[in-house]
């Protein structure tokens, strides 16, 4: 009796133990499906690239207006990127384009000033009271800025 109770309490002892085996490994299971999904996700504003024509330039504006609307594109979750294109075009006279890349921007890194504070400057003869509100978040992100204050 005594080699029977023992194979039946070990089995018997087993299966409360492998049900809790089979529990926490389905709990990791769905933590890490959990855990991939929210790292693929998409995060962020969507992507809505500006159209930008280049008829009227020189063929050196238009090769980098090119170049760096390529680079943009190939780091889509680049504040950086957005930025530097949003730059290029408005010293290129494509201001409303401009504004587009350094919303996105702005979107991307909400706490960098640059962002907020060149498209204040961007809005200042067309929409004041937009220049003014990027010219507050820019403050509210570097107040010790002094341009930002002055402007």
């Amino acid at each position: 009796m005594t080699d029977r109770s023992k194979s039946k309490g070990t089995r018997s002892g087993n299966v409360p133990k492998r049900r809790k085996q089979l529990v926490a490994f389905s709990v990791v299971l769905v933590a890490a499906l959990i855990a991939v999904l929210f790292i693929r996700r998409p995060s962020g504003p969507q992507l809505d690239p500006p159209e930008i024509t280049t008829d009227g330039l020189s063929k050196l504006a238009a090769r980098e207006i090119a170049a760096t609307y390529d680079r943009a594109l190939k780091a889509p979750r680049s504040a950086e990127a957005w930025g530097r294109l949003g730059m290029v075009l408005w010293a290129h006279n494509s201001e409303v384009p401009a504004r587009r890349c350094l919303r996105y921007a702005q979107a991307l890194d909400p706490r960098e000033f640059q962002w907020p504070y060149l498209l204040a400057v961007n809005l200042s003869a067309s929409d004041p009271p937009a220049a003014v509100k990027h010219l507050r978040e820019a403050i509210a992100i570097r107040s010790d800025v002094a341009v930002a204050h002055v402007r």
